[in-house]
């Protein structure tokens, strides 16, 4: 998160706030509408530009072309619109991400593997913690 954001009187840093008040309310980031910008939540306001001028709540999209990593954030969901989200969607990134790794020797990275986590669960899928 940015560091030259603000601290709140106990010390807990703004970002860090926003961030809590995101996950509270079910949402994934933020995202500039106008500037065709975002960012999760792992990665909260890299840009220091965060304002209420600028961002506004978002919700994780996925890349619907299959590109490993790729997600854009967006102000609409499934709640609101069409479902941005399917089983089918998330068992085929799945298995993008699972063959890069067998075949390109890309880098298992906990974030990715969190990161569908959620994507499952906001799917009703129950997952097993391990």
């Amino acid at each position: 998160m940015a560091d030259n954001l603000k601290t709140s009187r106990d010390g807990t840093p703004t970002g860090e706030m926003v961030a809590e008040w995101l996950r509270a309310n079910g949402y994934d980031g933020l995202c500039n509408p106008d500037a065709g910008c975002g960012c999760g939540l792992d990665d909260l306001m890299p840009c220091n530009q965060a304002s209420d001028s600028f961002c506004v709540c978002a919700y994780e999209v996925p890349d619907k072309e299959g590109r490993s990593g790729d997600c854009f954030y967006c102000v609409s969901n499934g709640e609101q619109d069409e479902p941005s989200d399917t089983l089918e969607a998330v068992a085929r990134d799945m298995w993008v991400w699972a063959l890069g790794i067998a075949t390109q020797n890309w880098t298992i990275v906990p974030e990715r593997v969190d990161a569908f986590g959620r994507r499952l669960r906001k799917l009703g899928v129950t997952l097993d913690e391990w």
